[in-house]
């Protein structure tokens, strides 16, 4: 399949932050608010088919360190 980079999506939380390749105006403290909390969305839609995928990542940052120090 081919990118229709035209019909691309990118949204963080519900929040469109661009369209077609380029960036639209948006909510930008409801996105920082969204980015900043445990668990955070991003949506990518490549206008390239019905096809979906799921990713989960997780921080290995200073907090989650310390905390599974005290429990390993």
């Amino acid at each position: 399949m081919e990118l229709d980079v035209a019909k691309s999506r990118v949204a963080y939380g519900g929040i469109t932050v661009a369209k077609g390749g380029v960036s639209v105006p948006h909510d930008g403290q409801a996105l920082a608010e969204h980015m900043m909390g445990e668990e955070f969305d991003i949506e990518v839609y490549l206008g390239a088919g019905k096809g979906s995928a799921k990713v989960i990542g997780i921080d290995l940052g200073p907090g989650y360190i310390k905390e599974n120090s005290r429990t390993s």
